[in-house]
C-alpha cells in the first residue's frame, strides 16, 4: 500500500474521531443537558444546531490543517510526542472555539463543547492506533530496514526502534562494516552480515530488488564519521531517503536545535538546561504542588486504610530515612514501614550466609524475597503503596513527583562524574528508570537513565512517566 494512501486513512481516522466526539456530546447534551429528551433536542437542532455543526465541522477540519502542519502525517513520530501534538492542538483549538462562539454571540452550549472536545482528545489517539494496529496486521505498517553497523551505535539503534512500534521499522539485517559484531544483535534474532565497504552498495540493492520502499539507516561508531559521510552521499543517489545516528552519547537531545548554513557543510546543534530556565523550573514546581495535593485529598481513604494495617504488624507506621536531594542536601524521605522492627540485624545475618544476596545487594541495593518484609509490606512494595507518603516530601519541596530516584549515603560514589546531574534537580517518587524495569534494571543502567532524566527534561515527559508508571505498577514488572 502507498505511503500516500496510509496517510490518507490516518487522516480520515482522525476526522472520523472528531465526528463520533460530537454525536456523543450531542447525546451528552440531550440526557445530561438542559434537554431531557431526543424530541426535546430535536426543537433544539432546528433553532441552533446547525450552527454548531458548521463551527464544529469548520474546526475539525482545523484539527487536519494544524496536524499536517506540525507533520503528523507527512511523517512518523514517536508515539508520546505524537500524542503531545495532539494535546496542544485539541487544548489550543477548543479554546479557540469557545472563544470565536462567545465573540460571536452565537447560542453556547458548554454541555456539548466540553463533552466533544474532551472526548476528540480521547477517540483521536485511540483511532490512530486502531487504524495503525489493523494497517500493521494487514502487513502495510511495517517498513523494511537494513542498519549498517554492527557495534554499539548499530545495537542503541535498533533498541530505539523496537521501543516505537509506531514508527514501523522492521528491521530486515544488519549490514556490518565494523570488525567485532556487538554480542547483543546475535540474541535479537535479525540476521548480520559481514559486509566489505566496497560491497555494500551492490548489497543493498539486491535487497531492493526483494524489498519494496527499503529504508537504510547508517549507526557506525564515532571513529567512523568519515566513512558514515561518504556512505550516507553514496546512498543519497540510490534511495529516497537514507537515515544517519550521529554519535550525540552523553548530549541533551529534547529542545535541541539544528541550524546550517547556506553554501556551508557546517551543521550548529544547540542544546538547553530546560531546568536552568527559571519559568520551566517554577512550572515543575507549580505542577508537583497542585498534583500532590489534590493526590492526598484523593487517596486519604486508602492512608487511612494502610496505616491501619501497619498498625497490626508492629509499631510505627512510617519509615523515615536520610536521602541525598537537590544541591546535595540530605533530607528525610518518608515511606510507609515495610520491614520487621529489626530489620538491620536481618540484613547482616542474611549477608553474612549467603554469598548470593550479598552480591545481589552490592549490584542493586535490593534483595529478590528479601525476609526483612512484612506481609502487608510485601503488597505495599509489589503496589508501590509503600511511598505514596512522599506526596508529603513534594508538598514540603523536598522532593518532586518525577525525578531520579532518591539515593542512599552511601550510594553517592556509584554515581561519580554524573553526580552533578543528580544534584541538579529534586529527586521524583517516580522515575525514568522505575518506568525501565525499576527493580530489575542494574544500577549503572538506573545512574544513565536518571541522568538522561536531568538532560532532557520536560514538562510533557513528566506527564508521560507519570502515565507509564500506573502502567507499570498495575503490572507490577520488575518490583520486589
Amino acid at each position: 500500500m502507498p505511503s500516500r494512501v496510509q496517510k490518507i486513512l490516518i487522516l480520515l481516522s482522525d476526522l472520523a474521531a472528531q465526528v463520533v466526539a460530537f454525536a456523543l456530546g450531542a447525546w451528552a447534551l440531550a440526557v445530561y443537558g438542559q434537554y431531557s429528551s431526543f424530541e426535546a433536542l430535536e426543537g433544539w437542532w432546528v433553532t441552533t444546531g446547525s450552527i454548531h455543526t458548521l463551527v464544529q465541522g469548520l474546526f475539525a477540519v482545523l484539527v487536519l490543517v494544524r496536524f499536517y502542519m506540525k507533520g503528523i502525517y507527512s511523517k512518523r513520530l514517536p508515539y508520546w510526542d505524537e500524542l503531545r501534538q495532539i494535546l496542544i492542538t485539541v487544548t489550543y483549538l477548543a479554546a479557540l472555539n469557545g472563544i470565536v462562539v462567545l465573540i460571536a454571540k452565537w447560542p453556547f452550549s458548554r454541555v456539548l463543547w466540553l463533552s466533544s472536545w474532551s472526548l476528540s482528545l480521547i477517540l483521536i489517539p485511540l483511532f490512530r492506533a486502531w487504524t495503525r494496529r489493523t494497517l500493521r496486521r494487514l502487513g502495510y505498517w511495517s517498513r523494511p530496514t537494513v542498519i549498517i553497523g554492527g557495534g554499539d551505535t548499530a545495537w542503541s539503534t535498533w533498541t530505539a526502534l523496537r521501543s516505537e512500534p509506531n514508527l514501523g521499522f522492521q528491521v530486515l539485517k544488519f549490514l556490518n562494516l565494523e570488525k567485532d559484531l556487538h554480542p547483543d544483535i546475535a540474541s535479537t534474532g535479525v540476521p548480520a552480515e559481514n559486509v566489505q565497504r566496497e560491497e555494500l552498495v551492490s548489497s543493498l540493492l539486491k535487497l531492493v530488488d526483494e524489498e519494496e520502499n527499503l529504508q537504510v539507516i547508517i549507526a557506525l561508531e564515532q571513529s567512523d564519521t568519515a566513512s558514515a559521510s561518504s556512505l550516507l552521499e553514496r546512498l543519497s543517489l540510490f534511495f529516497e531517503d537514507v537515515y544517519l545516528v550521529p554519535s550525540l552519547g552523553g548530549l541533551p537531545l529534547f529542545g535541541m536545535d539544528a541550524q546550517h548554513f547556506f553554501s556551508h557543510e557546517v551543521l550548529l546543534l544547540r542544546s538547553k538546561n530546560n531546568l536552568g530556565f527559571r519559568p520551566q523550573y517554577w512550572m515543575k514546581r507549580a505542577f508537583d504542588l497542585v498534583a500532590a495535593s489534590l493526590g492526598l485529598i484523593a487517596i486519604s481513604p486508602i492512608l487511612i486504610w494502610i496505616t491501619l494495617r501497619i498498625r497490626r504488624s508492629g509499631p510505627g507506621v512510617l519509615f523515615v530515612q536520610p536521602r541525598v536531594g537537590h544541591k546535595g542536601e540530605t533530607f528525610y524521605c518518608f515511606k510507609f514501614r515495610t520491614m520487621v522492627p529489626n530489620a538491620e540485624k536481618v540484613l547482616s545475618d542474611l549477608l553474612a550466609r549467603d554469598p548470593v544476596a550479598k552480591r545481589e545487594w552490592e549490584e542493586k541495593t535490593k534483595i529478590t524475597n528479601d525476609p526483612r518484609v512484612t506481609p502487608i509490606g510485601e503488597f505495599l512494595r509489589k503496589t508501590s503503596l509503600d511511598e505514596l507518603p512522599q506526596l508529603l516530601n513534594v508538598i514540603k519541596g523536598d522532593m518532586s513527583l518525577v525525578g531520579p530516584r532518591p539515593i542512599l549515603l552511601h550510594e553517592v560514589d556509584k554515581y561519580g562524574p554524573r553526580l552533578s546531574f543528580y544534584k541538579n534537580v529534586k529527586p521524583g517518587i517516580t522515575g525514568l528508570w522505575q518506568v525501565s524495569g525499576r527493580s530489575d534494571t542494574e544500577y549503572a543502567s538506573r545512574v544513565h537513565l536518571d541522568t538522561w532524566y536531568v538532560k532532557n527534561w520536560s514538562l510533557w515527559y513528566d506527564i508521560a512517566i507519570l502515565f507509564k508508571t500506573v502502567r507499570v505498577v498495575f503490572k507490577r514488572e520488575g518490583a520486589y
